[in-house]
């Protein structure tokens, strides 16, 4: 069932004040990793079409950031208490990433921010400066800090090494008008706002089906990517597809119009068909939004505290893969270990913390171990520590463990192929030399 544009207000103002209440722990750098990377939930409210021509700016009475909560709190309750946002419906901000050889998260949906830098005061102060970079928006004039979310230790996927610590803001936009965007070209293709509603709702959620063949044999040529995407299939990530209100695109980046199809040489045409690339083909504004990955980790840590029937556990299944066989092998693997992090998860006060992940990273989340056993700012290298304050009974991710378990699924799967391929071939062999001559 669809929501009207009222209880997302009510629901949104209760989740920010509840943010506010219980920020996430700071989590430090393992050993291993010294990068940090910030990024920022951007909120506005677009106001009704009765109240536009009415509804005038919310000035921040204590600055962008005070270091008081009390005053934190006053400038939320201040910016709802005005008409144009009782009736107002609330969007997110999201940008998709420019086209970037080597850039692992190349053309995906995300959240502005990006690394930390010496520059940076704090991790809010990369996210504020990243946001201006990559959108044009002052936060610091525009907007009040509305929490932060669970601070993640991102790790990649099938290395399994530490790559950055994520940190990721809230911000309010205070202003009903239209915010001047500017998007730079380098990083940023498209820049969408899109409603809250269309986040909540059941009918915008789908599967995202990657082509892994490029990661896993990355260093062989076209041809053996090929055979190895014909016979593994894509994997399939959970994801929503948006629905924005409103979309700029960068016009002066390459390939915002289509390549001419005529020009394309036969070869290089049916190798881009081969390897899972036709999509390129597309016009930017013709290719599907899709929210997943790390990015909707962090949108569905958000969602999760909103009331029940909101919370992130819809948005999220267990990747596998489009191969019936390999996908039934993956089950049966992961069963048992699927069954332990569920019960795991749901000893956290009944609510499930998930990790995200695409087909190159992952996120684990970050739970409290114990106060007699770690003190509150430590985290291990196994992935768990800090949660929010208020839910602080050891928990296991999710993902704990699934991707080992899913290298051993292929690894098994590839030798019933193979036990079951030579077979086949002694079989067919053995009737051919029966075969009267």
């Amino acid at each position: 069932m669809s929501l009207t544009a009222r209880e997302p207000i009510v629901q949104l103002e209760n989740a920010i004040l509840d943010l506010l209440r219980h920020p996430a722990p700071f989590v430090p750098n393992p050993p291993e990793c010294t990068k940090r990377a910030s990024t920022v939930l951007i909120i506005r409210v677009r106001p009704s079409f009765e109240q536009q021509a009415t509804s005038t700016f919310v000035q921040q009475k204590h600055g962008f950031c005070p270091s008081e909560l009390s005053e934190r709190l006053e400038n939320v309750r201040r910016f709802f208490e005005n008409d144009w946002v009782k009736n107002g419906d609330p969007e997110i901000l999201f940008i998709k990433r420019a086209a970037r050889a080597g850039d692992r998260w190349s053309g995906h949906v995300a959240l502005p921010g990006g690394g930390k830098e010496s520059q940076d005061a704090s991790d809010l102060a990369a996210g504020v400066r990243e946001t201006l970079e990559e959108v044009g928006i002052d936060l610091t004039e525009t907007a009040c800090y509305a929490g932060n979310l669970a601070e993640r230790v991102v790790t990649s996927t099938w290395g399994n090494h530490v790559l950055m610590v994520l940190c990721p803001f809230v911000c309010l936009l205070m202003t009903p008008g239209p915010v001047e965007l500017r998007p730079q070209p380098s990083e940023v293709a498209s820049i969408q706002w899109v409603p809250l509603r269309a986040l909540l709702s059941p009918e915008r959620r789908t599967k995202e089906l990657i082509n892994i063949s490029d990661r896993i044999a990355k260093d062989r040529n076209w041809f053996s990517r090929a055979v190895l995407r014909s016979t593994l299939g894509k994997m399939t990530f959970s994801a929503v597809r948006l629905l924005p209100s409103e979309s700029l695109h960068c016009s002066s980046i390459d390939g915002f119009l289509p390549p001419d199809r005529s020009q394309i040489p036969i070869k290089e045409a049916i190798r881009l068909v081969l390897t899972g690339h036709e999509a390129l083909s597309l016009q930017p504004t013709e290719q599907p939004l899709q929210l997943w990955g790390l990015t909707l980790g962090m949108v569905a840590d958000f969602l999760d505290i909103f009331p029940p029937g909101n919370n992130s556990v819809k948005l999220w299944a267990y990747p596998t893969f489009t191969n019936p066989d390999l996908r039934f092998i993956l089950w049966l693997v992961t069963f048992s270990l699927r069954r332990v992090n569920a019960k795991d998860a749901l000893a956290n006060g009944g609510r499930e913390k998930l990790s995200a992940v695409d087909d190159s990273t992952a996120t684990l989340a970050v739970h409290d171990l114990s106060e007699k056993r770690e003190s509150q700012n430590s985290v291990g290298i196994s992935g768990l520590g800090l949660g929010r304050p208020n839910h602080t009974r050891l928990v296991s991710t999710m993902l704990d463990g699934y991707f080992a378990r899913m290298h051993w699924a292929i690894a098994l799967w590839l030798a019933l192929r193979t036990i079951f391929g030579t077979a086949m071939i002694a079989l067919l062999f053995k009737r051919l030399k029966r075969r009267p001559r």
